[in-house]
């Protein structure tokens, strides 16, 4: 006598039909959806401002997006430009 395998509606997926045929509860997530949060405060404004760096020898002027309530002098990065004297070796020491 051959075993039979199990019947299953055409057109139906594996997941769809054990979910169909056996006794089973379906898991379901109350939480998933959530009111959007309000946070009480509006966006910053931001403007396309020009500035000059301490750090370039040049009058270059450049531009970037900054929020339209701050006032800067320099640029922020001029205080990483690090400017050191090349080192001169004698014969000697390069020997």
């Amino acid at each position: 006598m051959a075993h039979k395998a199990k019947q299953r509606a055409p057109a139906m997926s594996r997941e769809l039909t054990s979910l169909c045929l056996e006794n089973q509860t379906v898991p379901v997530a109350l939480d998933q959806f959530q009111a959007k949060p309000k946070f009480g405060t509006r966006a910053a404004r931001w403007a396309w401002r020009g500035f000059k760096s301490s750090a370039r020898a040049d009058d270059l002027v450049l531009h970037h997006w900054t929020k339209a309530n701050e006032q800067f002098t320099d640029y922020f990065y001029a205080r990483f430009n690090a400017q050191t004297k090349p080192y001169a070796y004698t014969d000697d020491e390069y020997g």
